[in-house]
């Protein structure tokens, strides 16, 4: 009996205790709702996290110079210097520590923060996949010491400096692009050749890394590896130097790669002499951008560049005391919205020296010219010089930015139109280039170890994106859909070439974030998708011919990444001014209800006014007709119409059989609010078609998908 009782008290009490822990962790679990903001733009998807979920959260493409450095919840966080900005500890991830403290009623929003990428005193990587580059947290810690007791050496003082040791884990491709993306590493350990990290990591030799020694065995490594050289300063050149120096096997270290054995072909004249130079305009306003520690430009900087542009323009023959050159030191330095309203206020500033690169962002300076100038003689090296009224700027302001940059000021170039009164073509050849949805093709990228996309990843993407498209009503029969996976894959130009060559594609699958580098593909809307089940982590995906892309190429965009594709804001100009609609319906109304049509007609005149077309330049017929005894009589009535009919709606498939329409494009739209599931539409005149008409096609297609939620983002 009292064993009974006892363990009757047990599970008693255990169950008080579960449902106390229980109790416990509901209470922790509290769930923070996050809006992603980008540049005043409010993100697709529903993020929350809580004590025991992050969220995985896109990386957003910076603007050309800067690079995306995290999220805030600091909504003024651009009127501040970045350093007293509280950013998310990752990037592509957001906690709950993140957030917790900024949540209120459990909403936050979380806006992008981009700028120039703060460097540190020395930052090394280190491959963190120890089958592979026999390195761990333990061999590193080691090398960190003795880094160090070096710089100690060398009469730095480590404890005052800024000295980063990172490791990368995954692949080679996802590595070398993450180290790409976060542009602050210095020296990388532990990769292969240069083959390799430029092959299948797609960085470039001479661009992203300048020097690539192997036979490298750091203290306690299990192998050999190599270590690369990807910036050149001091202190770098110092600590790699002492890496090969320190760390090579038998025989020293083996050079790979070496930028210096690269021929240069020298410039026959650099900074060509313009000889004697005639002064038309003799002003020059130059607003000076400095804080107030000399950071960006110190006195003595400016006052050698005084100096030195005076004895350049006397060497050329210009009498300097004829000319009115200000330098005005700007004196509200507490940020650039300060510096801007001056420069604004003023509204004779010609030239701006030592500006960053969102000089032009927005709501700061506009029409202007800008560069970096790697040369520190003038003021801090990687500053930006920026010349005013780019279209028509002062004499001065354009030999003042030749003398500071070494480079050619660059002139608009007015492009002459060979014929302005053009006769129209009397038998115009018919337009082809018309996208009905039907079509995409699909270039897929990798290397050939799979370390960016597997052949299972490929088959599943088909398969769920085939399901996908069935899912929402679209006959899969019907359309073309190539996926053409590259067979050189020896380096990203290859790949380009090979894009280029086909001239049919229409999307990218699995590129890397180099794919619109310099040289490589243009025109294009790409984004990177953190975690994916069709590609490996952090690859990118690239829509091409991004300002008319092909629609089923914008679906896909959407099913991989879970998000809208960001559409064109440049407003469209409409060349045919009226659309005749026929509207095709039984007496019961189980074609298409009354209701359907009004929802129709206000949602496709609120699409074309985002567009930028204004409505009252145009006119849209909505002709439901009345004699809908059978097909015949429909497609009879739309023969005989007084207005030309462009386009069908709520038709079925036998709208082009034998004596019915001809000439015409018709798909059947399965999950649609204007119409019965299942009916189709149709296109006229497809040879030449209204151009009212294929916007209508493309809103009704692009609706079907509206709702959908991500395919393989997660």
């Amino acid at each position: 009996m009292k064993k009974h009782l006892v363990a009757t008290l047990l599970v008693a009490v255990m169950c008080l205790l579960t449902l106390s822990a229980c109790s416990v962790v509901a209470g922790l679990e509290k769930d923070v709702n996050i809006t992603l903001n980008v540049n005043g733009n409010a993100l697709d998807g529903n993020y929350v996290v809580n004590t025991f979920n992050n969220a995985i959260v896109p990386v957003p493409e910076a603007p050309k110079g800067d690079v995306f450095l995290g999220w805030t919840a600091d909504k003024d966080w651009q009127n501040k210097d970045i350093a007293d900005v509280a950013l998310s500890q990752n990037k592509g991830l957001i906690r709950y520590d993140d957030v917790k403290d900024y949540a209120v009623d459990g909403k936050i929003t979380l806006y992008a923060v981009f700028g120039v990428q703060p460097r540190h005193d020395i930052a090394v990587a280190w491959y963190d996949k120890e089958k592979t580059s026999g390195l761990n947290q333990g061999v590193m810690d080691e090398f960190l010491t003795a880094l160090k007791a070096f710089l100690t050496t060398q009469g730095y003082t480590p404890d005052s400096m800024d000295i980063v040791v990172r490791g990368y884990a995954g692949n080679v491709g996802p590595t070398c692009g993450a180290i790409m993306d976060d542009g602050d590493i210095d020296i990388m350990v532990g990769w292969a050749a240069a083959s390799n990290i430029e092959g299948t990591g797609g960085m470039k030799r001479g661009v992203d890394f300048l020097q690539n020694y192997g036979n490298i065995t750091l203290t306690g490594a299990s192998k050999a590896r190599y270590t690369a050289k990807l910036s050149d300063s001091e202190v770098v050149n110092k600590v790699y130097q002492w890496i090969l120096s320190t760390y090579a096997g038998e025989g020293g270290a083996t050079k790979d790669y070496d930028v210096a054995d690269t021929p240069v072909v020298p410039d026959p004249d650099p900074t060509p002499d313009p000889g004697d130079i005639v002064i038309t305009d003799n002003t020059l306003v130059v607003s000076v951008w400095n804080k107030p520690d000399g950071s960006w430009i110190s006195t003595e900087q400016l006052e050698k560049l005084k100096t030195d542009f005076a004895a350049y323009l006397t060497e050329h023959k210009v009498d300097v005391s004829t000319l009115h050159i200000t330098w005005r030191v700007e004196e509200d330095t507490t940020n650039v919205a300060a510096l801007v309203a001056s420069v604004k206020a003023a509204g004779d500033v010609d030239f701006v020296l030592a500006c960053g690169n969102n000089v032009n962002s927005s709501g700061n300076l506009e029409n202007l010219e800008k560069i970096a100038v790697p040369d520190g003689t003038y003021m801090t090296a990687n500053r930006m010089i920026a010349v005013l009224n780019k279209d028509n700027p002062r004499q001065l302001a354009k030999i003042l930015w030749e003398f500071v940059s070494g480079t050619k000021f660059p002139e608009a170039e007015t492009p002459v139109d060979p014929d302005p009164t053009p006769t129209p073509d009397p038998e115009p050849t018919p337009d082809t280039s018309v996208d009905y949805g039907k079509k995409l093709t699909v270039s897929i990228w990798n290397n050939t170890k799979g370390g960016w996309i597997t052949e299972e990843q490929i088959a599943k993407l088909k398969t769920d994106f085939e399901a996908y498209l069935t899912e929402k009503g679209l006959d899969v029969s019907t359309l073309s859909i190539t996926w053409r996976v590259e067979t050189d894959v020896t380096n990203v130009a290859a790949l380009v070439a090979a894009v280029k060559a086909a001239g049919d594609v229409d999307f990218v699958l699995a590129c890397g974030k180099n794919v619109n580098s310099d040289g490589n593909l243009t025109n294009l809307e790409k984004l990177q998708v953190a975690e994916s089940p069709y590609m490996a982590a952090n690859r990118y995906i690239a829509v091409l011919n991004k300002d008319n892309p092909r629609l089923l190429a914008k679906v896909l965009y959407k099913f991989i990444s879970g998000q809208d594709y960001p559409e064109s804001d440049t407003a469209l100009t409409i060349t045919d001014k009226e659309l005749t609609v026929s509207i095709w319906n039984n007496k019961k109304g189980e074609w298409i209800t009354t209701e359907q049509i009004d929802k129709l007609k206000a949602d496709f005149e609120s699409y074309l006014t985002s567009k930028g077309v204004d409505l009252t330049t145009i006119t849209i017929n909505w002709k439901v007709e009345t004699d809908v005894t059978n097909v015949a009589a429909l497609v009879n009535s739309v023969n005989n119409s007084e207005k030309t009919v462009d386009f069908v709606l709520a038709c079925g498939n036998n709208v082009n059989s034998d004596g019915n329409l001809t000439n015409l494009e018709k798909i059947k739209l399965g999950s649609t609010d204007y119409m019965t599931d299942g009916r189709f539409i149709a296109l006229l005149h497809k040879d030449k078609p209204n151009q009212l008409a294929t916007l209508l096609w493309q809103f009704m297609y692009e609706q079907v998908f509206v709702a959908s939620t991500q395919g393989g983002a997660e």
